[in-house]
């Protein structure tokens, strides 16, 4: 019973795949010359939101859709007010049509170049990015980048689980809403130290200046060996890992002041010296909107070894140099 209800609900997916494409290729046969207003007709009504594709436009139709674009903006829903939520300069979107019309599995091609995000909180306390793609971030800004992504399944999970490719982001006046990563920073120390955790706030926020992530996709996982973090307060730099299906990240980052002038008297000497003179190892892990902050043990053990070598390194050069000098020296 169970095969049978699987492969009829494979079949029900492969038909409903297919009835999308040739609605898709019925609309752009019925005004072949430019198909623009029917594909921002259909993203409309699909999404509620205004598409405009001011630039070149070209679709190539078989074995594969190649859809190529030049500039496309899409347009915020009312909640998030007027203006665009996102650009994008130039885009590429390959379905493999002979494949999905086999088997019934999506295979996918997508490259979006120097594309901008506008990401804002609306009165619901959602961003117009979390309400997009059904997610909880809880991240707003302004993001830029560069896409390049290929995968394939049967749904649109399986899809993005398989996802290979490389993402380059830049994030600038931006926010992270209900996370205070200094105060974290804090936390994960004094649990390190065995010292008291220091006072809660009322801020439940992060303001970042800038952020930098680049890496590979390999199987629906982002991995970013480049990963910096810029505020007025403190800096962040690290590597580490985003689950594109569910949003989980795991990054190992260290957090250091750039100033003491706003905080310095919130802090004890030992804290001064941990986040100002050193680097405090913390590892960053869980869902994306309420991430645990803990020390990286492992890291701050690495980084004691680190310093013991290097000591002792100095310590037996300075011997060598001494005892090289006293053997140059003359008799008296």
């Amino acid at each position: 019973m169970k095969k049978i209800l699987k492969a009829f609900s494979l079949l029900i997916a492969t038909l409903a795949g297919i009835g999308v494409v040739f609605l898709l290729l019925f609309a752009i046969f019925f005004k072949i010359n430019d198909p623009r207003d029917d594909i921002s007709a259909l993203v409309g009504y699909l999404t509620d939101r205004e598409l405009e594709i001011t630039g070149d436009f070209s679709i190539k139709m078989y074995p594969s859709l190649v859809v190529e674009a030049g500039r496309i903006t899409l347009s915020n829903t009312g909640e998030y007010g007027a203006g665009n939520f996102l650009n994008i300069n130039h885009s590429t979107v390959t379905i493999n049509l002979l494949q999905l019309i086999r088997s019934g599995t999506i295979s996918v091609d997508i490259m979006l170049e120097d594309f901008e995000g506008f990401f804002d909180l609306g009165p619901s306390g959602r961003t117009n990015w979390d309400d997009f793609v059904s997610s909880r971030t809880n991240i707003t800004g302004d993001v830029r980048g560069n896409i390049a992504l290929q995968g394939s399944g049967r749904t649109l999970s399986d899809v993005i689980a398989d996802f290979d490719g490389l993402v380059s982001l830049a994030l600038s006046d931006g926010v992270w809403h209900g996370i205070d990563m200094w105060h974290e920073f804090r936390k994960a120390r004094a649990s390190y130290k065995r010292e008291p955790p220091p006072e809660i706030n009322n801020y439940r926020y992060t303001e970042i200046d800038s952020m930098r992530l680049e890496g590979l996709v390999n199987d629906g996982v982002l991995t970013s060996n480049y990963f910096i973090l810029e505020s007025a307060l403190f800096n962040v730099s690290g590597s580490g890992e985003v689950d594109l299906v569910d949003y989980d990240i795991d990054y190992s980052v260290t957090a250091k002041l750039k100033s003491l002038l706003l905080i310095e008297n919130d802090l004890s000497v030992d804290e001064k010296n941990d986040f100002v003179n050193e680097q405090f190892p913390v590892r960053i892990k869980g869902f994306i909107n309420s991430p645990s902050f803990r020390p990286d043990i492992e890291e701050i053990f690495r980084l004691e070894v680190e310093k013991t070598i290097q000591r002792r390194t100095q310590f037996l050069e300075k011997n060598i140099q001494k005892r090289s000098f006293n053997n140059l020296t003359p008799p008296q």
